[in-house]
C-alpha cells in the first residue's frame, strides 16, 4: 500500500461489505476462560458459515443463529443451561455457591428462565449499573481492547495473503478469532483485568479514588453549557466547489498589513483542503473499483439442523453428515445421468437402424417400379408392332384383290 510517509496506521481497501457477527466471553478469577459462542446473523445453521470445519472440530466453541446476528433471551438462557452451568460446576460435585457478573441487558433481567435456573443452582447473578461496565467490567476493561487488536492484525494478514481482492467470509471469523483469542486469554492478562476492576481482590478504592478512571467518568461538556440536539459539525470537505467559494471571498479581503497574515494562513489552509479533498475522490474511486472487481463466491445455504446452540463437535458431526448424504445423492444423480444417456444412445442407434432398413425398402420399392415400367414399355412397343404388323398384312390383302380384279 503507498500512502504518505506521514500518515499512521494506514488502513487496507476493502468491499465495505459487512456482517453483524457477536462473540460471547466469559471469564473466571482463576484466570480461566470459558468456550466462546459465536452467533451468526442467519435463521439456521448453514454449510457456508463452516467452511474452515476442520479447525471447528478441534477446538471447543459454540455456535448460535438468530435473525440479526445478536443474542437474544432464547440464545442466553441455553448458553447459561448448556455451557455456564456445567462448565463452572464444581469438581466435588458439591452444588457449591457461585457468582456471574453481568451488565443490564433485557436478555438477563428480564429473562425468566435464566433467573430461575441460576436460583436453583445456586448461582447469584449480580447486575452492573448502568453506564458503568467500562470501569467494572473485567472483560471491558482488559481483555476486549487488546483481542480486538489482535484480532484486527489477523483478519489485515489474511487480507494480505489473499490479495487486493480478497473477501473474508463468515467460515473465516472463528480461525482469524481463535488465534486472537490465544494471543489475549493468558493468565496474567485475565488476573489484571478483575484487578483493575477492583473485583478480585476486592478493592473499593481502585474505582473510588483513581484520577485517571474519576477523568473518565467526568463528562467532556459540563452538562450546563450542552445544549439538546446540538451535534459538532462534520469537517469533512464535500467537494470544490465550497472552496473556490472560499478562495474567491479571500481574494476579495483588501490587501492591507493587518489582513496578510490572515490571507496567507487562509490560502494554506484552502491548499491543503484541495489536498484532502483530491485523496478522498481517489479513495472513493478506489473503492468503487474494489466493489466492482469483488464479486463474493454465492454462500452455501445448504442447512445443517441441530438445535437453537451447538458445539463444534456436534456441529462438525451435522457437517460430515451432510456431505455425505450430498455426495450419495451426487452419486445417485451422477447414475441417473448415466443411464439417461445410455438410453438415449440405445434409441438413437436403434433410429439408425430403422432408417437404413427403410431406405433399403424404398429403394427395392424403387426398383421394382422401374421394372414394371420398363416391363409395361416393353408390352406397349409389342402391341403397336403387333398393330403395325396387322395393318401392314390387311394393305397388302387388299392391294392383291384389287389386281385381281
Amino acid at each position: 500500500m503507498i500512502c504518505r510517509a506521514s500518515r499512521r496506521n494506514p488502513s487496507i481497501i476493502q468491499d465495505g461489505g459487512r456482517d453483524s457477527i457477536t462473540a460471547v466471553e466469559a471469564i473466571s478469577g482463576g484466570a480461566k476462560v470459558l468456550p466462546p459462542l459465536i452467533i451468526f446473523k442467519a435463521n439456521a445453521h448453514l454449510m457456508g458459515h463452516h467452511t474452515n470445519i476442520e479447525i471447528e472440530e478441534k477446538e471447543d466453541a459454540f455456535f448460535a443463529t438468530s435473525a440479526k446476528g445478536y443474542t437474544n433471551a432464547q440464545i442466553t438462557f441455553k448458553w447459561f443451561q448448556e455451557v455456564f452451568e456445567p462448565r463452572t460446576r464444581p469438581v466435588n460435585g458439591i452444588n457449591q455457591h457461585r457468582i456471574l457478573v453481568l451488565d443490564g441487558h433485557s436478555t438477563h433481567v428480564e429473562n425468566y428462565e435464566f433467573i430461575q435456573h441460576a436460583i436453583d443452582h445456586n448461582i447469584h447473578l449480580i447486575c452492573l449499573p448502568s453506564h458503568s461496565t467500562h470501569i467494572l467490567q473485567p472483560l471491558d476493561v482488559g481483555i476486549f481492547s487488546p483481542l480486538s487488536t489482535y484480532y484486527r492484525q489477523e483478519l489485515e494478514d489474511r487480507v494480505r495473503q489473499q490479495g487486493p481482492y480478497g473477501t473474508i467470509k463468515k467460515g473465516d471469523v472463528f480461525p482469524l478469532l481463535q488465534r486472537a483469542r490465544l494471543k489475549t486469554f493468558q493468565p496474567e492478562t485475565i488476573r489484571s483485568a478483575w484487578r483493575a476492576c477492583g473485583l478480585i481482590p476486592f478493592n473499593r478504592n481502585r474505582i473510588l479514588r483513581d484520577p485517571l478512571l474519576q477523568a473518565k467518568m467526568v463528562p467532556k461538556t459540563p452538562l450546563a453549557t450542552r445544549r439538546p440536539g446540538l451535534r459538532p459539525a462534520s469537517h469533512r470537505i464535500e467537494g470544490a466547489p465550497e472552496l473556490d467559494q472560499i478562495e474567491l471571498s479571500n481574494e476579495q479581503i483588501p490587501e492591507t498589513p493587518e489582513n496578510k497574515a490572515v490571507k496567507d494562513l487562509l490560502t494554506q489552509c484552502i491548499k491543503q483542503a484541495r489536498i484532502l479533498n483530491a485523496a478522498r475522490v481517489i479513495a472513493d474511486k478506489e473503492v468503487t473499483k474494489v466493489r466492482q472487481l469483488v464479486k463474493p463466491a454465492k454462500a452455501d445455504r445448504r442447512q445443517l439442523g441441530g438445535g437453537l446452540l451447538l458445539s463444534s463437535k456436534h456441529l462438525a458431526k451435522l457437517y460430515h453428515k451432510r456431505m455425505a448424504l450430498d455426495k450419495k445423492k451426487a452419486e445417485a444423480s451422477m447414475k441417473r445421468k448415466e443411464r439417461k444417456a445410455l438410453a438415449k444412445r440405445q434409441t438413437q442407434s436403434k433410429g439408425r437402424k430403422g432408417k437404413r432398413t427403410h431406405v433399403e425398402s424404398e429403394e427395392e420399392a424403387m426398383a421394382s417400379s422401374i421394372d414394371s415400367e420398363e416391363s409395361e414399355s416393353g408390352s406397349d412397343e409389342e402391341a403397336v408392332e403387333n398393330q403395325l404388323v396387322h395393318s401392314t398384312q390387311k394393305v397388302c390383302i387388299l392391294l392383291v384383290k384389287s389386281c385381281l380384279y
